[in-house]
């Protein structure tokens, strides 16, 4: 590696706080939730996806201008076995066949700390639709040991039938089993993408190698 090599990847590093580059983090899994609700008979269930990836992109001015992420169907959970096997069966998710949800953003624009329509196309049971998340951007923050997180909210509410989700059955006093509305709710944090922490940055690094540069 040549000493200008080092002296761009110092800066990057160094930098890697402020707002002058873009940026892209990656799912945490640890502290993301994929979830949602669904109304049976009365109330609703609960549930959420354990198996996902992607991430999002902020521009130089530290703005969200980008999300795209994937979702596994057999990692469904609403923590009930026999349940979840029905909901990844032909009945419903149909996992062994369309084996991901997927979500690609339009282009958006939104500041920290406010909230904003984020059109998009999503992917479900291998239909994709237009839809309009409400997405709030919560901006960035160093975690543990210096390293970058950022991290925003989301909701969406959907008819699982736009999709080809249609089964359900008819109780003997009157009324379905299943609701069709489905409310998705996104609690996101990602990881900066491809950065060490800055406290692995020597003070005075960049310094030493720009001046052994000009000799």
């Amino acid at each position: 590696m040549n000493q200008m090599t080092k002296i761009l990847g110092l800066l990057s590093i160094l930098f890697v706080g402020g707002e002058l580059r873009a940026k892209t983090f990656e799912l945490d899994k640890d502290h993301t939730n994929v979830g949602f609700s669904i109304r049976h008979i009365l109330t609703h269930v609960q549930g959420h996806f354990k198996d996902f990836a992607g991430g999002f992109e902020t521009d130089d001015k530290g703005n969200l201008v980008k999300i795209d992420a994937m979702v596994k169907a057999a990692s469904i959970d609403t923590s009930n076995k026999h349940r979840d096997e029905h909901l990844r069966s032909e009945d419903f998710f149909n996992a062994k066949k369309f084996s991901e949800l997927k979500f690609v953003s339009d282009k958006v624009k939104i500041k920290p700390g406010s909230t904003a329509k984020v059109s998009g196309q999503l992917t479900i049971h291998g239909v994709t639709k237009p839809v309009d998340f409400e997405v709030e951007y919560l901006g960035e923050a160093a975690g543990p040991g210096g390293h970058l997180k950022a991290g925003a909210t989301g909701k969406l509410r959907i008819n699982r039938k736009d999709y080809g989700l249609t089964w359900n059955t008819t109780l003997e006093t009157g009324g379905v089993l299943v609701g069709d509305d489905v409310d998705i709710a996104l609690d996101v944090e990602g990881n900066l993408k491809d950065s060490p922490k800055l406290a692995e940055v020597p003070a005075g690094t960049a310094k030493k190698v720009i001046k052994k540069e000009k000799k």
